[in-house]
């Protein structure tokens, strides 16, 4: 894998080879033929190992696949693979956060490897031969559990295996690397934040707020971060929990630095304002977030915004149940 490094260092010994070996031709003329002979078949020769190993060198998973079938406890290439499964399990998957971004598409496409539906719902009659969608998850996990026995007090990969057993639903074991990531990198972002995540929805919401401010003094501009915290301040069912002043504070930071164009966020805004008694200021951004729905095309989003518009107009602040 390291064989990049040495292109240009060998450009030097090459050219003094091929000097050398011009020299020597013309020192004995009988060695020309024979000489021009063998280097023909050496150029091509380095041609067809060049087409072989440009197969390895494809993209990034078949640059590190092939490094993990050739070496032992390669722990670069296990990670690297399994931040490449991470990235496109949320491509294809939608996160959290994606599911939190207004798709102005009234129609989503087919996820890739998959037959868009007719109008009456049945699949093509060749999806029989379509590849069963991979796995990301567990190779996201086989990945780090691989990268950690070479890099135990590695942190990243220990964050990065969390999330992969968050998005399976296990949260203890999920906490648990999170917990062995923060003892071996107090100062790390994600870890705070994905821990915030699954302590909240294990219903530890007292011990989840922290873990966000936490985040947020590391990564001050994660919008992500910015309007979930916005959101259980203003809208937590519990009186101890919520907090207008910070919940608008981290609600209109997170409106700025998206522009004001994601649904959710002023949804969250929106709630913010009603939980701290400026019900003008909730009206006007619900009715923003009734006007992103209606963009969006989807009549559940717009049902759902007219129904909290009119909450606020009738004077009541926004709570989960």
């Amino acid at each position: 894998m390291a064989d990049r490094y040495t292109y240009l260092p060998l450009v030097g010994i090459f050219i003094l080879l091929a000097w050398a070996g011009a020299e020597c031709l013309n020192a004995f003329p009988r060695l020309a033929r024979p000489g021009i002979l063998a280097a023909g078949l050496a150029l091509v020769l380095c041609a067809a190992l060049a087409r072989c190993q440009l197969r390895f060198w494809l993209n990034t998973e078949s640059l590190f696949t092939h490094a993990v079938a050739v070496t032992r406890d390669n722990w670069v290439a296990h990670y690297n693979l399994a931040l490449l499964d991470l990235r496109r399990y949320q491509e294809t998957r939608h996160g959290p956060l994606e599911k939190r971004l207004v798709k102005l598409e009234s129609e989503a496409p087919s996820p890739p490897g998959l037959p868009a539906s007719g109008n009456d719902g049945n699949a093509s009659p060749s999806s029989a031969m379509l590849p069963v969608p991979r796995d990301y998850l567990e190779e996201i996990i086989a990945h780090c559990q691989a990268t950690l026995q070479s890099k135990p007090a590695f942190p990243d990969p220990h964050v990065t295996l969390a999330k992969a057993f968050t998005e399976e639903g296990r949260l203890d074991e999920a906490r648990v690397h999170l917990e062995i990531a923060l003892r071996l990198d107090p100062n790390s972002a994600e870890a705070h934040q994905n821990l915030g995540e699954i302590m909240q929805r294990q219903g530890h919401v007292r011990e989840a707020i922290p873990e966000y401010q936490a985040t947020l003094k590391l990564k001050p501009e994660w919008d992500e971060v910015l309007n979930n915290l916005a959101w259980l301040l203003a809208t937590h069912p519990n009186s101890d929990i919520r907090n207008g002043p910070e919940a608008v504070h981290l609600a209109e930071r997170a409106c700025v630095l998206t522009g004001h164009t994601n649904l959710w966020f002023m949804h969250t805004l929106a709630a913010a304002y009603a939980e701290n008694g400026a019900f003008p200021q909730a009206v006007a951004a619900a009715e923003q977030a009734r006007l992103l729905a209606v963009v969006a095309g989807q009549t559940s989003l717009v049902s759902n915004a007219v129904t909290r518009l009119q909450l606020y107009q009738a004077g009541h602040p926004y709570r989960e149940k």
